[in-house]
Order: C-alpha cells, then structure tokens, then sequence
C-alpha cells in the first residue's frame, strides 16, 4: 500500500465530492436544529429557555448519530453505483485496498466529522435564537456529548457491537446493490428472529425429550463472567472481520460486475 498514492486518492475523493460534503452538513445541521427547535418551542413561547428541552434534543441527537453512521456505512460503493463510474474508479492508478481504505475512511471518520459540523452549526443557530428569544441559552453540543457518558458504563461490550454492526452494514453495502441500509436493517431483523425460532425449538424437543426419559435440563449462562465475555469478544473481532473481508472482496468484484440487484 503506498501513502502518497493512497492520500492523494482520499484527496481526491473529498475535493471531487466537495459540494457532497457541504450538503451533507446542511443536512445534519438543519436536522439537528430541527429536533432543537421542536423540542424547546414550548419554553420559548413562555419567554425562557429550558434546559430539560435542549438536553431532549441532545438525547434524540445522540440516537441520530448511531443511525447516521450506519447509513454512511452502508454507501461505501458511493463511487460505483454507476457503469461509466466504475469505469473511471477502475483506471485511477491505484491498488484495491486502496481505493477500499479511502472509501471506508471516507464514509467513517469523515463522515462522522460532517455530523459534529451539523451538530456544531445547528447548536450555533439554536443557541442565537434562543438567546434572542429567552436572553439564555444552553450548548446542544456540549450536552451531546454528556448524554454519551452511558458509553463509559459497558465501554468492551458497546464497542464490540457497534463494530459488529457497522461491519455488517459495510458488508451490505458490497453486497446489495440498491438500497442497501434497507435490506441490511431487514436482515438484522430476519436472522435474530430465525436463531431465536430455531434455538427454542431445538431446546423445547430437548426439553421434551429429556422430560420423556425422566431428565431435567439445566442451562446455566453467566454473561458477566471473564471466560464468556473474552469468549463473545473473540467471536465478534472475527465475525466483523470476516465481514469487512467479504466486503473488501466483493468490493474488488464490483468493478467488473454491475447492473445487478447483488454480485
């Protein structure tokens, strides 16, 4: 992997994209304000400015946030949606784990700034209108991120799952070829339900069977012990590896496929 060639691809990226990224910002920014406004237009009606109605704001914010990210995740093959753009990402001279790298880089950590521009704008604009209105104001981003403080209470577990879930929104994102975050999230529902269908019929005829044969079956799970939760830890580094894997090889396959529901 060469740096030079890989900066100058993301560079590339971003300036060829730049009223992309700009929209996207007033995106997010009039979202934001949006949930600002609705939530604290009853205290500003009274003539004051209410804490417990920005802090709402900044708790549907930080829900956005996860959903955003997952919706960016899910448009890592924004560059190739198109016959005459896979044509063209084809020929830049780069290698294919460096046009994966820029557009996972892309659409993870830039995009996550985006968002934190949006929210920084919007608390900007609520916190002058408030002002103007109330003659106070509270920061929409300053408790944005004090609403984030449940991240510190299970920090292990949180980052694993969002991991597992980001990568499989990556994965769907190489693997549908429309609508991607759609059939991703749909899966997320389909295959919990299908485990959990299965699991309890296999253990209810083991419970019957067992009950038949004069046996009783004891199952006993504790989550919180080190050995299980190193185990479940391991299992989901390898699982979202194996995701970002797929989706790295179907994303070299792309650019010779298209036109296709799924390659």
């Amino acid at each position: 992997m060469n740096t030079t060639r890989f900066l100058n691809l993301l560079k590339w990226n971003i300036i060829g994209n730049k009223r992309n990224l700009l929209n996207t910002i007033l995106r997010f920014a009039a979202a934001c304000f949006f949930i600002a406004v609705m939530t604290s237009i009853s205290s500003w009606l009274s003539g004051m400015a209410d804490y417990n109605a920005v802090s709402t704001a900044a708790k549907l914010c930080v829900l956005l946030f996860p959903v955003t990210m997952m919706a960016f995740a899910s448009e890592l093959t924004f560059n190739l949606r198109t016959k005459q753009t896979i044509i063209s990402y084809s020929m830049l001279p780069a290698s294919n784990i460096e046009k994966y790298a820029t557009n996972f880089i892309y659409k993870t950590i830039i995009s996550a700034l985006l968002f934190f521009v949006g929210l920084l704008a919007a608390d900007c604009l609520q916190a002058l209108l408030s002002f103007v209105i109330a003659k106070t104001a509270f920061s929409l981003t300053s408790l944005f991120f004090s609403e984030m403080s449940w991240f510190s209470s299970e920090p292990g577990a949180i980052c694993m799952f969002l991991l597992f879930v980001h990568s499989t929104f990556v994965f769907g994102s190489c693997y549908f070829r429309r609508r991607p975050m759609l059939w991703t999230a749909l899966l997320w529902m389909l295959i919990p339900m299908s485990i959990t269908l299965c699991a309890g019929a296999v253990l209810g005829a083991a419970d019957a069977f067992a009950e038949q044969n004069g046996y009783v079956i004891v199952l006993r799970f504790q989550p919180d012990d080190f050995p299980v939760r190193l185990m479940a830890y391991l299992v989901t580094v390898l699982l979202s590896a194996f995701n970002y894997w797929l989706s790295y090889r179907l994303f070299c396959r792309i650019q010779v496929i298209n036109n296709k529901v799924h390659n």
